[in-house]
């Protein structure tokens, strides 16, 4: 991130952005090209870690599900606030926001019994038929993911 003093580090702020996010955007590999689609989700902590492990949902056939099969890594941001700061001058506009990243490997959650499981977490998520996880570990020391 260029501008560091703007950068948020803390753990537990990270995972208020998260709580107040409606949706994240999935970014995959489609063939050779980026693809990107906002989604549902929902996410499981290990305080332990600094692991966020980061639930979405989908059909059982599509555009996300054949991105990941083929290419497991993926990308997200979710953004809590946006605002945009207007100015006179043509390039003096800017867009404040608060948001998080992250990169991790996707997998395909196939047993029902683990589906419902994950589900029942988030009561507040939707939910449908097949879902997906990937990890984002949190590096409080070099401030990235290890993934």
């Amino acid at each position: 991130m260029r501008r560091k003093e703007r950068e948020i580090t803390d753990f537990e702020e990270i995972i208020k952005i998260l709580d107040e996010s409606n949706f994240l955007t999935l970014a995959m590999i489609k063939g050779t090209e980026p693809y990107s689609v906002p989604v549902n989700f929902g996410y499981k902590l290990d305080g332990d870690r600094k692991m966020i492990q980061i639930f979405i949902h989908g059909a059982t056939e599509g555009t996300k599900l054949n991105c990941i099969k083929d290419c497991p890594r993926v990308s997200f941001s979710a953004v809590s606030y946006s605002e945009i700061g207007a100015n006179k001058e043509p390039c003096g506009w800017t867009d404040f926001y608060r948001s998080v990243c992250g990169k991790g490997n996707a997998s395909i959650l196939e047993d029902a019994d683990e589906k419902k499981r994950r589900t029942n977490l988030y009561p507040k998520k939707i939910w449908v038929q097949r879902s997906v996880c990937f990890s984002c570990y949190y590096d409080e020391k070099n401030k990235h993911d290890k993934n």
